[in-house]
């Protein structure tokens, strides 16, 4: 749909130390897309506070910030390492023969592997923030925790609604750079 598209209203300001309720459209900027299967150029709408001049990026739920494929591409290649147990070469040709414009090379996915394992611990506490019953058997490696969290988020959440609270609380991506 575009510019058409029924962007939300944001109600206040996002800065904690501002929370201005007057909030302007800022326009729109475009970004790529991969899917898997084709190439797309989104807009994004973008919103701008006169008080503090946070400007502010709504990415729909099947984006990640940074990151030009989609959410469902980054959820597959960690299923096929800790739920299927693959090595990177077989997720590699198993992600190319599945989304035929995804080709990642070996050392970007182990990249990606890696920085979820390197945020394990904050996506466990975003999990508990859906589930405190939600507890890890101890002591379990990083590996059975990373399967563990996928088959989590597969059963209690979707994985777009386990992105929004990620960001909403830790302020960036489950695969960003753990800092």
């Amino acid at each position: 749909m575009g510019k058409d598209f029924d962007f939300p209203k944001l109600e206040r300001c996002l800065n904690a130390k501002c929370r201005n309720q007057i909030i302007h459209k800022h326009g729109f900027y475009e970004r790529n897309c991969c899917d898997g299967f084709k190439w797309h150029r989104i807009f994004i709408r973008r919103y701008y506070c006169p008080k503090c001049g946070l400007t502010v990026s709504f990415l729909p739920v099947f984006c990640l910030p940074w990151f030009q494929y989609n959410l469902i591409c980054f959820m597959s290649c960690l299923r096929a390492k800790f739920i299927n147990n693959l090595s990177l070469n077989k997720i590699r040709h198993w992600l190319k023969k599945r989304y035929p414009k995804l080709s990642w090379p070996i050392s970007q996915i182990h990249r990606y592997i890696q920085r979820f394992l390197g945020n394990l611990p904050k996506i466990e506490l975003v999990l508990r923030s859906i589930n405190p019953n939600y507890l890890l058997e101890a002591p379990l490696d990083k590996i059975k925790r990373a399967k563990k969290v996928l088959d989590i988020i597969a059963r209690l959440v979707t994985p777009q609604s386990f992105l929004k609270l990620y960001i909403e609380q830790c302020q960036s991506s489950f695969l960003a750079p753990n800092q």
